[in-house]
């Protein structure tokens, strides 16, 4: 990917935070089929496995899924 690319308006950023044990669904509107979503951790407490991106709808977002004692905060970046 190209910083001409990313400039156009192909990558979107973002925050979520993880909730213990389960799924947490995140909004964004970009996420396509072909999305390349890569997620990293920010702050807080994390479990092993850290979160892990569980699921993808077109239009409408992703989910996450976190380990029991993970309310981490990650950073989200979706490439298009």
């Amino acid at each position: 990917m190209s910083l001409a690319q990313i400039i156009s308006g192909n990558v979107d950023f973002g925050t979520v935070t993880a909730t213990s044990g389960s799924t947490t669904a995140v909004s964004n509107s970009s996420v396509t089929a072909n999305s390349l979503i890569i997620l990293t951790y920010k702050s807080g407490t994390t479990a092993t496995p850290g979160a892990f991106v569980s699921a993808v709808t077109p239009g409408t977002g992703f989910s996450i899924t976190a380990g029991t004692g993970d309310s981490a905060i990650y950073n989200y970046m979706i490439i298009n």
